[in-house]
């Protein structure tokens, strides 16, 4: 049955009440003009129809939507090659330089106790003033593990080999100066890492090879440890996919010709896209126009509390000498 006005067929089911009126979001699609071929030119946002140019949002008083900046802000922390290390409001209010020196200072100072002591002693400080900085007591027992393996072979080889009186454990026979140097080279270690990593934990690598710079130390080294920090989480990222490359191929490493004949080329692939990565970062700096150096963030200045930290930090190191003189 056709209508005799149009000649089609009147809708059936449920699409017959669509045909009867539109509804008003569509009805203001079509847009200002009369008739009914106006509309199809402005139909995408009230563009035109042949033009092809994507539509962007604009941003209201300069500002991006908080889900562009969650993007920005997750590209600038690809480009700084890690995550941001966590902040501490104690000591990032400090220059680079002057956590550089007092760390260097530090570990000078520790070098040059030699009572075991006042080394404990200022062993026990140490890790309550890396708690006090912010730092968590299962980030310092963390790093400081690592250590630990090396330092208690030194421990059992030590007072096993070093000449001297001995003491009698048993069946064992001890040396009394390589138990001694043992502890010593112990608690030293303990105390350089706490050092470092109360002073130097929270400091961005690029900021820290900034402050080497400004402390005139040559440009050539701190080049070489910006390269360091960017690229070696990039060479990581290079073995890791080897590294499933061969275990795609159901490599499984055993005691045989064959396994180090596979480490091998594993080892010489990741050198060779090491090398192929290092010259076309080359190739990209010199079309930057790469003049040998490193551009500066920002011209720091000392403040007073950079003066107060090293006052208090000197007469701290200055106490700790003069107990061990005394012990």
């Amino acid at each position: 049955m056709r209508t005799a006005r149009s000649g089609r067929a009147p809708p059936r089911g449920r699409d017959r009440g669509r045909s009867r009126a539109r509804p008003p979001a569509a009805a203001a699609d079509r847009g200002p003009g009369p008739g009914r071929g106006a509309p199809a030119l402005q139909r995408h946002h009230g563009r035109h129809r042949h033009d092809r140019r994507p539509c962007r949002r604009r941003h209201v008083g300069g500002r991006a939507p908080p889900q562009d900046r969650h993007r920005d802000a997750a590209v600038s922390e690809g480009l700084a090659c890690s995550l941001a290390p966590p902040s501490r409001a104690g000591l990032d209010r400090l220059d680079g330089r002057v956590r550089v020196l007092a760390a260097a200072a530090a570990v000078a100072t520790i070098l040059a106790l030699g009572s075991p002591v006042v080394l404990t002693l200022a062993l026990v400080l140490g890790l309550g003033l890396a708690l006090l900085s912010g730092l968590s007591g299962r980030d310092v027992a963390a790093r400081l593990v690592h250590m630990e393996g090396f330092l208690l072979v030194l421990l059992v080889v030590l007072p096993l080999t070093a000449p001297g009186p001995t003491i009698a454990l048993g069946p064992v026979a001890l040396s009394q100066p390589g138990l001694d140097h043992a502890i010593l080279v112990l608690l030293r270690v303990n105390l350089c890492a706490l050092a470092i990593l109360t002073l130097l934990a929270g400091l961005e690598p690029v900021h820290l090879g900034h402050a080497l710079a400004r402390l005139k130390v040559p440009a050539k080294l701190v080049h070489l440890f910006l390269f360091s920090a960017r690229y070696v989480a990039v060479i990581g990222e290079e073995a890791g996919r080897l590294h499933e490359a061969l275990r795609v191929r159901a490599f499984r490493p055993r005691t045989s010709l064959h396994t180090l004949r596979t480490l091998a080329y594993f080892v010489g692939q990741l050198l060779v896209r090491a090398f192929e990565r290092a010259e076309r970062v080359d190739e990209a700096m010199r079309c930057r126009a790469f003049a040998g150096r490193f551009a500066l963030i920002a011209d720091a200045r000392l403040t007073r509390l950079d003066a107060l930290f090293a006052g208090g930090l000197a007469i701290g190191l200055a106490g700790l000498l003069l107990l061990d003189r005394l012990a």
